[in-house]
């Protein structure tokens, strides 16, 4: 069974990315993973620098630099990275909240039983934020109307970041 680390990108808060791309960077040795894999903006060569410093060869390390949101993350990774390279088995890392609220239940409907997933959330002080937890069920609604719109095979064709471009 081939495992990979998959670290959820963070566009806004540098500091909360690098909580998540060190636990990731923790887990992919601790679970003895074959590939750890950045997505979205977090896929640079800076990041990747940090991995390989940290020792993970560069042949372990997949990109996946075109997706855009949550719901392209888990859709692209699975098509792009998991499937072509047979893996299994991922440990989704991202922040607690965006675990609880909303991004289990995306990867989880994506990944469907393909793969075997463990999310590992990283510890924030915004698990119990009224404001974050709100955004993160308002984005969960858009992702569940956008899968009774579409289903799962063409779930990105009708989302607007995506749309015919894929």
């Amino acid at each position: 069974m081939k495992k990979a680390v998959i670290i959820l990108s963070q566009r806004l808060l540098r500091e909360e990315f690098y909580s998540r791309l060190d636990q990731g960077i923790k887990t992919y040795f601790k679970e003895k993973c074959d590939y750890i894999a950045l997505l979205s903006e977090s896929a640079s060569d800076k990041n990747v620098k940090i991995l390989i410093d940290k020792g993970i060869s560069y042949d372990s390390i997949l990109l996946e630099k075109t997706s855009k949101d949550t719901i392209g993350e888990a859709y692209l990774t699975k098509k792009n990275i998991l499937l072509p390279n047979q893996i299994t088995k991922a440990y989704v890392v991202s922040s607690d909240y965006h675990i609880e609220y909303r991004g289990r239940i995306i990867f989880d409907y994506i990944f469907g039983e393909d793969i075997c997933i463990e999310f590992i959330g990283i510890k924030t002080d915004k698990i119990k934020d009224k404001k974050v937890i709100n955004d993160q069920l308002n984005s969960l609604q858009y992702f569940m109307d956008l899968k009774e719109r579409s289903g799962a095979d063409d779930l990105l064709l009708e989302h607007p970041l995506y749309g015919e471009g894929l």
